[in-house]
């Protein structure tokens, strides 16, 4: 591995080229970027770095981290990339607009993390299904720690089993194996409200059906801002059933 600067003060660029990347540690690294195509990395450290884009995997070939931590760093991500993330740690880390696309995520920690704006996808969307046909559907996501987690405007989407991860519970936060019945829930509960409050929960209650689209039958809804903040313990009443 090794950090090269970018062209037109673009600022300085982590990447690697090997095949096979192990044992090597770049924490505290800050750098613009972080880029690879298909190296596998294993027992690497990533601990406190800053990166404002993360990508990794591309042209046709994964990038793979297994047993890595990339505890308390700040990563911005790419929606490009393949990525394989297995039984990697995230403990404190700062993670913004993890919508990697397809991606494995199997048995890594998020304890502490503070996770936002981001999609966990279990499997691909139409654009891509039609963009690249010879990808395959699914993503293994499972068996990921995420109970002491905070989670914030992050969704899960394309059927991630949400029985094979630990998610975090408490007020911010409501779940529903079957997500369909949740909201005809919530459709009945705000159809009572007044008109303005209405509107607003109506919009919310179509962005959460826009979450279970393409097979995604269990629900989980982060708290979101509303102007009223009091309807928001009513609807993940009727979320949790």
């Amino acid at each position: 591995m090794e950090i090269v600067e970018l062209p037109n003060g673009l600022g300085s660029k982590l990447r690697a080229v090997e095949e096979l990347v192990v044992g090597e540690d770049w924490s505290g690294t800050r750098v613009e970027r972080f880029g690879t195509t298909s190296t596998r990395f294993e027992h690497c450290r990533f601990e406190r770095m800053r990166v404002k884009q993360f990508t990794a995997g591309g042209a046709g070939r994964f990038a793979e981290f297994v047993d890595c931590s990339f505890d308390r760093s700040h990563l911005s991500f790419s929606p490009a990339g393949r990525t394989r993330f297995v039984r990697c740690s995230f403990r404190r880390a700062r993670l913004v607009d993890f919508r990697v696309n397809p991606v494995d995520l199997i048995d890594c920690d998020f304890t502490g993390a503070d996770v936002r704006r981001s999609i966990f996808w279990g499997g691909l969307d139409d654009y891509k299904r039609r963009r690249e046909p010879d990808l395959r559907v699914r993503n293994d996501i499972r068996g990921n720690d995420f109970s002491g987690a905070t989670l914030v405007d992050t969704s899960f989407r394309r059927g991630v089993d949400l029985t094979l991860q630990r998610l975090p519970a408490g007020e911010d936060y409501a779940l529903a194996l079957d997500g369909d019945a949740a909201l005809d829930r919530v459709r009945a509960l705000v159809d009572t409200w007044d008109r303005e409050n209405r509107r607003e929960a109506l919009g919310r209650v179509e962005i959460w059906r826009s979450d279970l689209d393409g097979g995604q039958e269990h629900l989980f809804v982060c708290r979101p801002k509303m102007k009223d903040p009091a309807g928001w313990p009513a609807i993940r009443r009727a979320i949790n059933g």
